[in-house]
């Protein structure tokens, strides 16, 4: 046992030397740990419900009553948040470029004689 608890400590440390903070090791173990197939068996968008939990395991959080599983728990779904937001703004972000495009193109054919 002594020994999977040096490997795993050798992986954090790896993990905080390429650039990732406490946190998101903590919620990437808490990911590999319960896998995500246990909490959410097909893959899951970010919905109400998962928003709900997950509130609800912050408050938990914040009058420290969260056991270890949920502080887990709570690690996927804040991931899980965390993906769904940054795919809404690539999502957000190619839809503006698509119209700013648009635009440009009607603004040149306005624009000759």
């Amino acid at each position: 046992m002594d020994f999977s608890r040096a490997a795993i400590q050798a992986v954090k440390l790896t993990l905080l030397d390429s650039g990732a903070d406490n946190e998101q090791v903590q919620n990437l173990f808490g990911r590999v740990a319960l896998g995500e197939d246990f909490l959410f068996p097909e893959p899951r968008e970010w919905n109400a419900e998962l928003n709900k939990r997950r509130f609800e395991l912050i408050d938990m959080d914040i009058q420290r009553t969260l056991s270890h599983a949920e502080q887990l728990e709570l690690g996927v779904l804040t991931q899980l948040m965390r993906d769904y937001v940054d795919s809404y703004r690539r999502s957000c972000k190619e839809t503006r470029c698509h119209i700013v495009s648009a635009i440009d193109r009607v603004s040149r054919r306005l624009a000759k004689p």
